[in-house]
């Protein structure tokens, strides 16, 4: 590991083998509740991925090509068995091995771009027949059950495309034919999640979503227009075809800022930094209550059901939402009660940027937190002195 800065480290991997990783956390993975963005506009996409605020560090990751797989450069997230203690003891984890199959954005030799985010299971999911009224339904369905011999979780979707895709068109070639399933979720039923994803190459931006045990696309007729392809953040096309859109909750807010900011922003990385700033956590959640703006998915009351929580504007007629909103607002502003357990409290983890025509990105963790102020820039043609150790 090359450590870049206290909370950003990057490796460069020469080798791993993908069924191997994805034989060894099988089942292992639980689809967690970020409030991701992700934004393309030509050359550009950026991306902040929004956790809880944590301790534990993010990672450039670098995938040199072989014969059989695309060189890829991108992040791996928050992973909770990889505190930084245990990267600077280092601490044996198998873990390390499988780091390519933690990456949740990136961009390959050939300028192909994935990035997932999260999304209610119950606006699509891989196993429709278990959606009930109220709840969102758990997918534990597959796409492709003819195909016993490529069987993946779609956790491992991203790093699927990355290895294997040289266009947009092909990625969609070889998702289609992959026995795709949606991992069991740990999660209480109401609050759990399922993923989607952006996928965009020089001409072309889609997402990608399961529908019915079916993988569905839409598509941007451009590459810079303000479309649901080139902005995408937490609610389906589904939700967006429908005019179901409300101003608060699932994403709803941060896409109608970065929408309404797309045409003024220049594709260059400084205006991405500008652009994704904006739409920081905490830069959408202290504005006033009740503004347009204003973030607060993730505060989930547990007495209420997703209709009363979601789609659903009189939510801010409820005291209980209100004061729970209030309370995490003032815990936010006071860092001292950061890291702890009884204030689960978020910020954006990291902000990563990419230029796709060169195969390039910059990276901020922590909000620009901790003395984290500067972007880290890297590219395919980066060489980290000190990598992967193996175990």
């Amino acid at each position: 590991m090359t450590r870049i800065n206290k909370f950003l480290f990057a490796v460069e991997i020469d080798d791993y083998n993908f069924e191997l990783s994805v034989d060894r956390h099988k089942d292992r993975f639980e689809h967690v509740s970020p409030g991701c963005s992700e934004v393309r506009k030509g050359n550009f996409v950026g991306r902040n991925l929004d956790w809880f605020i944590n301790n534990e560090p993010s990672v450039i990751i670098k995938v040199n090509g072989t014969a059989h797989r695309q060189a890829s450069i991108g992040m791996a997230g928050v992973i909770p068995e990889m505190t930084l203690d245990v990267i600077e003891k280092g601490v044996p984890n198998e873990i390390y091995e499988d780091l390519p199959l933690h990456t949740l954005d990136g961009v390959n030799e050939k300028g192909v771009y994935a990035g997932v985010n999260v999304m209610p299971t119950g606006e699509t999911s891989l196993d429709s027949s278990r959606w009930k009224s109220g709840e969102w339904g758990l997918g534990a369905a597959y796409t492709n059950p003819e195909n016993e011999d490529s069987t993946y979780d779609v956790v491992h979707l991203v790093r699927f495309v990355l290895d294997n895709a040289e266009s947009v068109d092909d990625a969609e070639r070889l998702i289609e034919r992959v026995n795709w399933y949606e991992s069991k979720n740990n999660m209480n039923t109401h609050k759990s999640q399922s993923l989607h994803w952006l996928i965009a190459d020089s001409s072309k931006t889609v997402i990608l979503e399961f529908i019915e045990n079916k993988p569905m696309y839409t598509e941007s007729a451009k590459i810079d227009e303000a479309s649901y392809a080139n902005v995408m953040t937490n609610f389906t096309n589904k939700v967006m075809l429908a005019g179901l859109v409300q101003p608060h909750g699932v994403g709803y807010e941060r896409f109608n800022l970065l929408k309404n900011q797309y045409d003024l922003v220049p594709e260059s990385f400084s205006g991405f930094e500008q652009l994704m700033k904006s739409v920081w956590y905490s830069n959408t959640y202290t504005k006033e209550i009740k503004s347009d703006d204003f973030f607060f998915s993730e505060y989930v009351v547990d007495s209420l059901t997703n209709d009363e929580l979601y789609n659903n504007p009189k939510i801010w007629e409820n005291s209980k939402f209100n004061n729970l909103v209030l309370k995490a607002k003032a815990a936010f502003n006071d860092t001292a009660l950061w890291y702890k357990a009884e204030t689960p409290l978020w910020f954006t983890s990291y902000t990563s940027i990419y230029d796709l025509k060169n195969r390039s990105m910059r990276v901020l963790v922590h909000e620009g937190r901790d003395g984290q102020k500067e972007y880290f820039g890297a590219s395919l043609k980066s060489r980290f002195t000190n990598p992967l150790k193996r175990y």
